[in-house]
C-alpha cells in the first residue's frame, strides 16, 4: 500500500462532532481494538454523538482494518447490513 506524503499538507482537519446527532440512519462504528489512531475518547465521541450506532471491536486490529483482517471486516459490514436492510 502507498501513501502520498504531501496528502496532508493541504488536509484541515474539522470538528464533525456537533453534527453527529443529525445522522440518524443506521451506522457501523469499526475500529481496531489496537488503533493508535482512533483512541477510546475518539470512540466514545462517536458512541455519544451518534443517535443509531452499533459498535464492533476487530481484536488485534490496528487502524488498516480491511487490510488486516478481511474477512472479519466484510462479515462485520454483511451482518450490519442484513440486520438493517429495509
Amino acid at each position: 500500500m502507498k501513501f502520498d506524503p504531501a496528502t496532508y499538507g493541504t488536509w484541515e482537519p474539522g470538528d464533525l462532532r456537533p453534527v453527529l446527532p443529525q445522522i440518524a440512519i443506521p451506522t457501523l462504528i469499526l475500529r481496531g481494538a489496537e488503533s493508535i489512531v482512533t483512541s477510546a475518547e475518539g470512540l466514545a465521541a462517536l458512541v455519544e454523538g451518534l443517535p443509531n450506532r452499533e459498535v464492533r471491536e476487530i481484536k488485534g486490529g490496528s487502524h488498516m482494518l480491511l487490510l488486516e483482517h478481511p474477512e472479519e471486516v466484510t462479515q462485520t459490514i454483511r451482518d450490519f447490513l442484513r440486520a438493517h436492510r429495509p
